[in-house]
């Protein structure tokens, strides 16, 4: 676990599309550290005056209810095939 990117969610949304969203501070509960359960709190209530996501390096105007999309083409990959010269067969 890194020290700045700890807390990661994810999921799909009702298109189908993946999410992602990073957190300021985790939630442990009160047994874990409570610290970072009483900041992630105090980061929910400044996400609802600002409407600002809170992550870890600050906050941003992306939210669940406006988020951020990018297209993603599959890497470019065109299913060609790759030539092996050392036996001279081509390879899938």
């Amino acid at each position: 676990m890194g020290t700045t990117l700890q807390t990661l969610l994810f999921g799909v949304n009702h298109d189908g599309n993946t999410w992602f969203q990073l957190e300021g501070r985790e939630v442990s509960g009160w047994e874990g550290n409570w610290v970072d359960t009483s900041i992630h709190i105090i980061n929910f209530f400044e996400y609802k005056i600002s409407g600002n996501n809170i992550g870890p390096l600050g906050s941003s105007m992306w939210t669940e209810r406006e988020p951020l999309y990018t297209l993603f083409d599959g890497c470019g990959y065109k299913g060609k095939e790759v030539y092996d010269e050392g036996d001279g067969n081509d390879m899938e």
